[in-house]
């Protein structure tokens, strides 16, 4: 049976002490080892007990909290610190974070805000190996019903499978988000608490806002309630992309329709946007010709903009080359039509990366996947996997 985490309170407070005492007792495999008033007094205890996290509260009018931090990382560069504050202050938590904390919680903070810190900092690390690298990309569209959702939820399987990483997935369609649904998921908060939080969470803590698709996957999902979906700014899906850059290595954003607030804020946050259309529906080629047009205009660099075309008759290079000398533009992947597959995977709530990997509409799914993972190393060790690329050509 493993040892127990071992955790030291500082916390000037009697009763704070005993109430954060009370939620960390009810964390299997936590066990509260001591409690100091303060710094001076948690010498003796870091040394004697050499716990694996301390919980230090910063909120005091005793010393500066960058100090107090900096003595007992010093004393204890063994330990875990995760700060605690009274004062919701995003302005504190960014100064105690940067100083080497592990996370800024509430005080008092719940047992999931406590384990959701711990599991996002394995190792005593400030921030994962990953952290500030992470690539996100948006998916655009101009008009709905391309199927834009659905490459989303896939890419997002695809690109867990193949790297071995946790991947985040932002439905950032507030009205109308479907991602959720794509996965059979049953999420309890969403893009609208997450939002209305950014001043008072970190990339540390941002976890609790994800909820988890399996091992690899994880979703922020559209808020539940269309007066909360009014709510959600461009700045917001800004700031977000911003902080799951820190947590995942990818991140996948999908986008109401249209040129409009959120959208065009996750398309510039993003490191590449994929211009998602059907090329069955018409004159849709004209639409990506006006998206393309109106990308240039707002100074997106050529190379940025990625065209994929759904509901093609299959993956032919004569097609591939035809369109591209139609629209004078690149064409990163043609995803060929299979809609009661798609429908059947929707309806069950189960990607199709997992459901039917023969599907040629798959292929088209692992085109973009590895543009996306174009030029990267993968990880060393991987797990066992088919061999996609090498099964699967043209046709």
């Amino acid at each position: 049976m493993p040892e127990p985490t071992r955790v030291l309170i500082i916390e000037e407070a009697a009763w704070m002490a005993e109430k954060l005492a009370a939620v960390l007792r009810d964390i299997p495999g936590i066990e509260v080892a001591g409690h100091a008033a303060s710094v001076n007094e948690a010498q003796d205890s870091l040394l004697a007990i050499r716990p694996e996290i301390v919980v230090l509260s910063v909120d005091s009018y005793q010393g500066n909290a960058r100090e107090r931090l900096r003595r007992v990382l010093a004393a204890a560069p063994w330990s875990r610190v995760i700060c605690a504050s009274a004062r919701r202050d995003d302005s504190l938590a960014k100064a105690v974070l940067q100083e080497g904390a592990a996370a800024c919680l509430p005080k008092p903070f719940t047992a999931q805000e406590f384990t959701a810190a711990v599991e996002a900092v394995p190792g005593g690390a400030a921030l994962a190996p990953d952290a500030g690298k992470g690539k996100v990309v948006a998916a655009f569209s101009s008009k709905g019903g391309c199927g834009k959702s659905f490459l989303v939820a896939n890419v997002a399987v695809g690109l867990a499978a193949e790297t071995g990483r946790s991947v985040g997935v932002v439905d950032a369609n507030p009205l109308w988000g479907s991602i959720a649904a794509m996965y059979n998921i049953h999420p309890t908060v969403s893009l609208f608490e997450a939002a209305r939080d950014l001043k008072y969470v970190s990339p540390v803590t941002f976890g609790s806002y994800l909820t988890p698709y399996k091992e690899l996957v994880k979703v922020l999902a559209a808020p539940a309630l269309p007066e909360q979906a009014e709510l959600i700014r461009g700045d917001d899906v800004t700031a977000i992309a911003a902080m799951l850059r820190e947590v995942f290595r990818y991140t996948v954003i999908d986008t109401p329709s249209g040129f409009n607030e959120i959208s065009l804020a996750a398309a510039q946050a993003a490191d590449a946007v994929y211009l998602v259309a059907a090329l069955n529906t018409g004159r849709e080629l004209d639409n990506v010709r006006r998206s393309l047009t109106e990308f240039a205009r707002l100074g997106y660099p050529r190379g940025k903009v990625r065209v994929v075309l759904t509901r093609v008759r299959s993956r032919d290079l004569d097609l591939l080359k035809s369109v591209e000398a139609e629209l004078g533009y690149p064409v990163t992947a043609l995803v060929p039509n299979n809609f009661p597959a798609v429908v059947a995977a929707i309806n069950r709530g189960e990607p199709l990366w997992e459901a039917g990997r023969d599907s040629p509409c798959l292929r088209g799914i692992d085109d973009i996947v590895k543009d996306i993972l174009d030029g990267e190393p993968l990880p060393a060790e991987q797990p066992e996997k088919p061999k996609l690329k090498r099964l699967w050509g043209w046709g």
